[in-house]
């Protein structure tokens, strides 16, 4: 943003689902302040044919070098390049045309930051897509004592005592990981569940919650899994 550095910054987000990867990346995208800012994935290209999209991802990247200062975020890439493992199978002209937009530079004085994200860096790899980013950054699912901490923030937040909550997290037993999009998604079910005016959630209530649903499906240790 100072003119100091590159003019063209390209960084990928790695790792399994649900570990925040969107959420980060709009997050640096909103605290830019820049006055050009787009997420592009596969929901925003819905009914769309594969020259339809093409056309789309070049758009994106063209608006994006009119603006001194641009953040293009490109969500779910194995998915925006139509990746399947039976085959396998993408388009290689979506791919291609991602290949290209992440290698040009934007017009002098003009400064673009590309950030990626996709829960499988092995296609990248396999495409030859991970050598185009500059940066990248693998993102975990939380430890207990990191889930812990994020309880005890939401509840901070919201106004209700999630202690028991994360009494029943820490009871789960050390090497345990949660990705933090699926516990958010737990403590707004308990929250549902309390009667009108109560601000506590029982454990009883939590604990139910985690064996209804899984934290870290088996076999799902990586971004190695689609």
């Amino acid at each position: 943003r100072d003119g100091q550095g590159s003019a063209l910054l390209t960084a990928c987000l790695h790792g399994p689902r649900g570990t925040g990867k969107t959420a980060l990346a709009a997050d640096v995208a909103l605290r830019s302040r820049f006055p050009f800012v787009k997420l592009l994935g596969p929901d925003s290209l819905v009914g769309l044919s594969e020259q339809g999209k093409c056309q789309r991802l070049i758009k994106v990247f063209d608006d994006a070098c009119k603006s001194p200062l641009s953040v293009v975020i490109l969500d779910d890439v194995e998915r925006l390049i139509e990746f399947i493992f039976m085959g396998p199978r993408f388009s290689n002209a979506i791919l291609q045309d991602v290949l290209t937009c992440l290698a040009r530079p934007p017009p002098a004085g003009r400064r673009l930051l590309v950030l990626a994200t996709t829960s499988n860096r092995q296609v990248l790899e396999l495409l030859g897509g991970a050598q185009a980013f500059t940066e990248e950054h693998r993102m975990e699912p939380l430890s207990l004592n990191e889930a812990h901490s994020v309880v005890q923030q939401a509840g901070d937040q919201a106004g209700l005592d999630y202690s028991q909550a994360a009494h029943a997290l820490l009871a789960r037993g050390e090497g345990l990981t949660v990705p933090v999009k699926r516990l958010l998604l737990l403590l707004r079910l308990a929250r549902q569940e309390l009667p009108e005016g109560e601000t506590s959630v029982p454990r009883v209530v939590f604990d139910q919650l985690i064996q209804n649903s899984k934290l870290l499906p088996e076999g799902e240790d990586a971004d190695e899994r689609y």
